[in-house]
């Protein structure tokens, strides 16, 4: 077959399914504009197997995206992945020049991607090629002077844990991504148009969501690395409210909105390293309530909600929790062995947890209960002795050697190349899709009897 055959193939395809809002299709970071991360369809999932993997010659931070017969995987060696579902097929690969961690977004004739270059692009999904780009004021990492306590040095001390960056959000023509420059950035959809900019208190690594149910219209609400949340007009950009969660200017570790908000409703929910959850009116900002990580754990993940909960992972110790989504009580808490900083996936009456130790769980949403379980290749082979053989956990005395900053690095190196999961799970057309930290991406169906 020629490429031309083929591009006109895909082209087809592509017109067929334009616009994101098939129910089926799993466009953007936690599926939908809310960041809900929830499908309401009951699936068999204790019969999940893998029907197909596929290693790419990189590690992965961000989450697989999936519209029609394509699905899109960025990875860190800077490259977007495009296959097709039906045949399994690589169809073709951009290189963007940058680090690529934050979660692309589909709309349309066109995949949005944002590097650590600062190269915001919105690339053909017949072939790859560039439509347009957009150059943000520059992307980083956190970093801090004496972070942790470390004072070894007077420079700054990049943050190991500091995995993604803002993923795009694509709605009513606009697309709508944070910087780390420490704007939100509006574009023309088809154009790449600047519409406008806002500038937050701090780098923006928080994707953004948006609320359809504030009374003046629909709302942009996003985090900052200050410990801001700041709800926006999505038309114009003009502030209707901001909170500021809590901070630790000693040592700063316990600083800045991380994880993205979720809208539900009248509702915002986010997490902050503060070690808190927090539930805000969308209309107002106001607090209605908020949850207390144990051992103050960082919120990093992004929560996932329905109509009864909301579910989110921790970092230390290693649980997954649901809370009452009214009043933020604590329903149930379930031990994974290690931190989750991958998002959760409700499908139905489950919930799909992944884990940085390799492991991806489906749990009993309204009880906790482990129902299914798959354990990458890497951590299986465990061949680095990252994990403890005994208790499944990482062996931290073994990770954790040497001097403190030099560790924390040598021990994320391990991690990984552990086959864990910073990837958040995506449901597209009856197929549980995911990506590994050392490149493996998985495909689940569920098997007939």
């Amino acid at each position: 077959m020629s490429f031309s055959s083929v591009r006109l193939t895909l082209i087809f395809l592509i017109l067929f399914h334009t616009v994101p809002g098939d129910a089926a299709d799993w466009p953007l970071f936690k599926g939908d504009p809310e960041r809900s991360g929830h499908v309401r369809q009951d699936v068999a999932v204790t019969s999940l197997a893998l029907d197909w993997q596929f290693r790419l010659p990189t590690t992965i931070a961000s989450s697989p995206v999936a519209v029609g017969d394509q699905l899109f995987v960025a990875g860190e060696n800077g490259n977007l992945y495009a296959f097709g579902l039906a045949d399994r097929q690589l169809q073709w690969i951009r290189p963007s020049g940058g680090a690529i961690s934050a979660t692309p977004a589909v709309f349309g004739d066109f995949v949005y991607i944002l590097n650590l270059d600062g190269l915001f692009q919105a690339i053909h999904r017949v072939d790859g090629t560039e439509a347009w780009s957009f150059r943000t004021g520059g992307e980083k990492r956190f970093s801090a002077i004496h972070y942790m306590g470390i004072r070894h040095s007077d420079a700054p001390i990049r943050d190991p844990w500091d995995f993604y960056l803002s993923s795009p959000l694509v709605a009513d023509g606009r697309v709508h991504v944070g910087s780390s420059d420490g704007h939100l950035y509006t574009l023309d959809a088809d154009t790449g148009e600047l519409l406008w900019r806002y500038r937050t208190a701090g780098m923006v690594h928080s994707s953004p969501a948006l609320g359809r149910k504030h009374p003046d219209g629909h709302t942009l609400v996003i985090g900052d690395w200050y410990g801001m949340v700041h709800a926006l007009d999505a038309e114009s950009g003009e502030v209707r409210w901001t909170y500021a969660t809590e901070r630790d200017s000693v040592h700063q570790q316990w600083l800045g909105v991380q994880s993205s908000p979720v809208v539900d409703g009248d509702r915002v929910y986010v997490g902050s390293r503060d070690g808190y959850l927090y539930a805000l009116s969308l209309a107002t900002g106001e607090v209605l309530w908020r949850y207390a990580m144990m051992q103050r754990s960082w919120v990093v993940a992004t929560p996932s909600v329905d109509d009864e909960r909301i579910y989110l992972g921790s970092s230390v110790p290693g649980f997954v929790i649901a809370l009452d989504r009214v009043d933020g009580t604590e329903v149930w808490r379930r031990e994974v062995g290690a931190w989750s900083y991958s998002s959760p996936l409700v499908l139905g009456r489950h919930l799909v947890t992944a884990v940085m130790n390799g492991d991806l769980l489906v749990l009993d949403a309204a009880t906790g209960e482990q129902r299914w379980r798959y354990q990458s290749d890497a951590a299986r082979e465990n061949h680095f002795g990252t994990l403890d053989p005994d208790s499944g956990q990482f062996d931290n005395e073994r990770l954790g050697s040497g001097e403190l900053h030099q560790a924390l690095y040598g021990y994320m190196e391990y991690i990984l190349h552990l086959g864990g999961f910073l990837s958040s799970p995506a449901w597209h057309r009856d197929e549980l899709i995911i990506s590994t930290s050392d490149g493996q991406v998985l495909i689940f169906r569920v098997q007939e009897d």
